[in-house]
C-alpha cells in the first residue's frame, strides 16, 4: 500500500511539472508569435520607407531634368 501511495505522490509531481512546463511553453510561444509581429510591423514600416525613397528619387530626377531645361532657357 505504501508503493502504491509513493506512486501515486510521484505521478502527481509529474502532472504539476507537466503543467508547468506547458505553462512555460505557451509562454514562449506568445513571446515568439508578438516578436514576429512586431517583425511584421518594422517590415512593413521599411517596405513603406523604400516605396517614400524611390518616389523621392522620381521626384529629385525630375527636378533635375526640369531644372537642366530651364537653364537651358535662361541660358538662350
Amino acid at each position: 500500500m505504501k508503493a502504491f501511495g509513493a506512486v501515486a505522490e510521484d505521478m502527481e509531481r509529474s502532472n504539476r511539472d507537466v503543467l508547468t512546463i506547458t505553462d512555460m511553453v505557451r509562454q514562449n510561444v506568445d513571446i515568439v508569435v508578438g516578436a514576429v509581429n512586431q517583425i511584421e510591423r518594422i517590415s512593413g514600416v521599411v517596405e513603406e520607407n523604400v516605396q517614400i525613397s524611390q518616389n523621392t528619387k522620381l521626384a529629385s530626377a525630375n527636378m533635375a531634368e526640369i531644372t537642366c531645361k530651364l537653364l537651358e532657357l535662361v541660358e538662350q
